[in-house]
C-alpha cells in the first residue's frame, strides 16, 4: 500500500546529514505500520537534481511505541 504523500520543511545540516525534525511533524504518525518511507530533498543547489533516500522500516511500529506516547 502507498500513503499518500506529503512535504515537510526540516532544517538540514549538509556536512552531517542531520536532519532537524519540526516539533510538530506528521512524520511518526504516518509511519505507523509502514515497510518503507522515500524522503526526497532539493539539492543543494537550484540547479543540482533532488536527492533521494529510501528507509527500510522494520520494527518501527515498535519504536515509535517508546519514542512517541
Amino acid at each position: 500500500m502507498v500513503a499518500e504523500s506529503f512535504t515537510e520543511q526540516w532544517g538540514i545540516n549538509r556536512k552531517s546529514g542531520v536532519l532537524y525534525a519540526l516539533p510538530n511533524s506528521a512524520v511518526p504518525g504516518k509511519l505507523k505500520g509502514a515497510s518503507e518511507m522515500m524522503v526526497i530533498t532539493s539539492g543543494p543547489t537550484q540547479a543540482d537534481m533532488p536527492l533521494g533516500w529510501i528507509y527500510h522500516l522494520d520494527g518501527i511500529d515498535e519504536v515509535l511505541k517508546n519514542v512517541c506516547q
